[in-house]
Parts: structure tokens; C-alpha cells; sequence
């Protein structure tokens, strides 16, 4: 079946009911209701609280929480961000914040590199590709310095001292500086 075939009564209930509730309607949907209309009817009762339930966020602020979720590195899912944009527009959200929502989410991937580099770095030493950090030049220095004075931090993660490392390894559990903690299983230690 198609969008433009006829759907049956109980088909068409729901869609009308989906659109009426949250004032959208794409190809997905459709998919779904043609295979399983009670499941996206179910769907729409579990996803639809925050619009028929005490509401405490005005509407355009339930759509940046939307576009937030659906433009989030681990997520991309552009119909969602289409039709949350159009609603949150609808709803008089302006184009500068939108664009800041989509910034204020483009950071959450970054969490990927501050726990992936650091491990990275620490089982290059292990396999022994690397001996320890090289220091930073003046420009890098420069970004750690306005980074510190604009957000008050610089995070220990970001710190690629070999004399520190983060983890324990099998190789170095026994260490005092391991000792208690659980061992990560490190490339070098299956060997």
C-alpha cells in the first residue's frame, strides 16, 4: 500500500489522530501505520504526553528538545530534523534559534574524542609507538589558554601525560597506583 492508496477505517483514525496530535506526518509513519497501525497508535499515546498532558515547556521549546535529539551525532535522523524544524518554526521559533540549537548539540560528539584519544594515546605507549606526549606549540597553548579563560576548565582527559595514565592495564594493575581498580583489557595484555 501507498500514502496515496485508501487506507482502512482504523488506519485512517490513527493517522488523523497522529496529525492532530502532533501536527506532523512523513513517509515513516506511513510505513508504520500500513504494517502495524496498533503499534503506532501506541506509539503516539507513549510519545504524545508531553503535548496532551500539564504542559511546562511552551511549544517551540518541545521542538528544540526534538531537533536536538534527531540532529545529535549518535542519532541523525534528517526526516525528524525537517519536520521538527517546520514545527518549531510554526511554533515562532526564529532561524538564529534553531541555528543555535543545532550548535549547542554539534558539541555531543565530542565526548567520542575525549574518551577516545586518551585511550588511544595510552595504548600507543603500551604497544610502544609512542613514548609520551610532545609538548605544545605556541598556538596550541594559545587555544588551551582561551579555552580555560572562556569555560573555566581544562579537563584531565585532555591531558596526554604518559606519567598519568588514566586506566590500569593487566600489565600494570599490580602498580600502587592500579591497585583496587578493575584492569582494562588492554591489545598487549591478550597477548
Amino acid at each position: 500500500m501507498t500514502a496515496t492508496e485508501t487506507l482502512t477505517t482504523e488506519q485512517q483514525r490513527v493517522k488523523d489522530e497522529f496529525v492532530r496530535v502532533r501536527g506532523t506526518w512523513g513517509e515513516p509513519w506511513q510505513r508504520i501505520l500500513e504494517l502495524d497501525p496498533a503499534f503506532l497508535e501506541a506509539y503516539l499515546r507513549f510519545s504524545s504526553v508531553p503535548w496532551t498532558a500539564a504542559s511546562h515547556l511552551e511549544p517551540k521549546v518541545k521542538e528544540f528538545v526534538y531537533i536536538a535529539a534527531d540532529a545529535a551525532a549518535t542519532h541523525l535522523y534528517e526526516p525528524g530534523i525537517r519536520q521538527h524544524v517546520a514545527a518549531a518554526l510554526r511554533h515562532g521559533a526564529t532561524p538564529a534559534e534553531i541555528m543555535e540549537v543545532l550548535e549547542l548539540t554539534s558539541t555531543l560528539g565530542i565526548h567520542a574524542c575525549n574518551i577516545g584519544v586518551p585511550l588511544l594515546l595510552e595504548v600507543l605507549e603500551e604497544e610502544g609507538l609512542r613514548t609520551g606526549p610532545a609538548p605544545l606549540d605556541e598556538r596550541r597553548e594559545r587555544l588551551k589558554a582561551e579555552f580555560t579563560a572562556h569555560r573555566g576548565y581544562w579537563h584531565e582527559f585532555w591531558r596526554a601525560s604518559s606519567s598519568s595514565p588514566r586506566t590500569c592495564s593487566r600489565r600494570t594493575s599490580s602498580s600502587p597506583r592500579c591497585r583496587g581498580r578493575p584492569a582494562r583489557w588492554s591489545r598487549r595484555s591478550r597477548r
